[in-house]
């Protein structure tokens, strides 16, 4: 996830700007401060709690961004 994070966020095309949400059980401090620092947008540990993923969904794609639709 972290390199391809990095590949998508060095496009220079529609897509260097899609959302991208780390879902993982590995979410120690420094791992999660790794993900943001790839691009990653948000981070969702496991096991997914759906309130948490809607939530989620609801405050990237709900709000003025240049994410792909």
């Amino acid at each position: 996830g972290i390199e391809a994070t990095r590949q998508i966020r060095s496009r220079k095309d529609k897509f260097q700007n899609i959302l991208i949400i780390a879902v993982t059980a590995n979410s120690m401090e420094n791992q999660i401060k790794e993900y943001y620092a790839a691009g990653m947008n948000a981070c969702l540990k496991k096991p997914i709690i759906v309130s948490e993923l809607l939530s989620t969904l609801y405050l990237f794609l709900h709000k003025e961004n240049d994410f792909v639709n």
